[in-house]
This record gives C-alpha cells, sequence and structure tokens, in this order.
C-alpha cells in the first residue's frame, strides 16, 4: 500500500517521530508497522481497517469541497491516523454503519436475492469485525 510505505519511511528517516524522547509510544501509527522499532507496543490496529480506512476516505473524490487531502497518499493516510488515534473502532464501526446502508438500499430497490445475500454476507463480515475490535479494546483497558 503506497501511503503505509510512504509513512512507514518518514518513520525509518526519523521525520515522524512516535515521542520526544525516541522511545516508541503507544499511538496508532505503531499499530499498522509490520516490524521495526516502532513495532513493541501490542497492536490493536490491522490491516484490514487500513485498507478500508483508505478506501473510505479515498472514494470522497477529487471535487471542490469534497476532497481537503486531493487524494494525496501522506495526506489521506494522516487523516485516517487522526480519525484512528481519536477512537480506534471508527472504521469498523463506520464499515458496518455503511454495510447496514447497502443492504438496506439492495432491499428498498428490490435487488435480486443474490445480491441481498451478498449485502447480508458483509454486513455479517463487519460486525464480527467490530466485536472482535471491541473484545481486543475491553481486553486492552
Amino acid at each position: 500500500m503506497k501511503v503505509l510505505e510512504v509513512i512507514k519511511r518518514l518513520l525509518e528517516r526519523k521525520v515522524l517521530e512516535p515521542s520526544s524522547d525516541g522511545q516508541p509510544a503507544p499511538l496508532v501509527i505503531n499499530d499498522f508497522l509490520p516490524t521495526g522499532r516502532f513495532r513493541r507496543n501490542k497492536t490493536l490496529g490491522h490491516t484490514w481497517e487500513w485498507s478500508y480506512a483508505l478506501a473510505v476516505e479515498l472514494e470522497h473524490g477529487r471535487d471542490r469541497g469534497m476532497n481537503v487531502t486531493m487524494n494525496h497518499p501522506l495526506l489521506t493516510g494522516l487523516v485516517v491516523l487522526a480519525h484512528l488515534s481519536e477512537d480506534r473502532l471508527y472504521y469498523a464501526r463506520l464499515m458496518v454503519m455503511e454495510s447496514e446502508g447497502e443492504l438496506f438500499n439492495a432491499q428498498l430497490e428490490k435487488q435480486p436475492r443474490t445480491v441481498v445475500l451478498e449485502q447480508l454476507r458483509k454486513l455479517e463480515t463487519a460486525k464480527g469485525r467490530l466485536a472482535e475490535r471491541i473484545a481486543e479494546k475491553l481486553a486492552d483497558a
């Protein structure tokens, strides 16, 4: 993933430090790095969240007023990190909400049964991921 590679390079070059004293801090950026000196803390994030979050933030498009980052990979990645820093469950919750909306729209539009069932499957997957994330957050509390 291009954004993750850019952020990882910035960390390696010490452009973005996880703390002022050089020690790894329990920040969301640690959660998505596969290995290295910032990876000493317990992981609370998952790569599926990172991928989903980037897709969500990039789907706003390039139209004026809709996307303040103009799909710049680093800036978009920082928006994702800001949301996850506020609430580590942000994108897991959003995935459930969007899946519920897609299922509702498929039913409202009287989509074929296969489409409705696929949306239902996506909703169940999203709910399962949210449940896993909630359990992890509670275990870490």
